[in-house]
């Protein structure tokens, strides 16, 4: 586990967390396994990928926020 993400649902396997299917086969696809792998991207970087629309980033940010975890977003 990463010292700069300690939390322990930030390592979970993407396809446990409850995101929308849409947005787990894309982040999969990508080569994201776990919310730690997508928090080392600036969410402009994100946004560049083919596929990811602003839908995917609000989910992704309200899944955080909701989690006491948007601190870790753009740092």
């Amino acid at each position: 586990m990463s010292s700069r993400f300690p939390e322990p649902i930030l390592h979970q396997p993407i396809q446990q967390l409850g995101l929308s299917q849409g947005l787990t086969e894309l982040v999969l696809d990508l080569g994201f396994y776990c919310l730690a792998d997508l928090l080392k991207m600036n969410t402009r970087v994100l946004m560049k990928f083919p596929g990811f629309t602003t839908q995917h980033l609000y989910e992704y940010i309200n899944f955080l926020e909701e989690r006491h975890l948007g601190n870790y977003i753009d740092p």
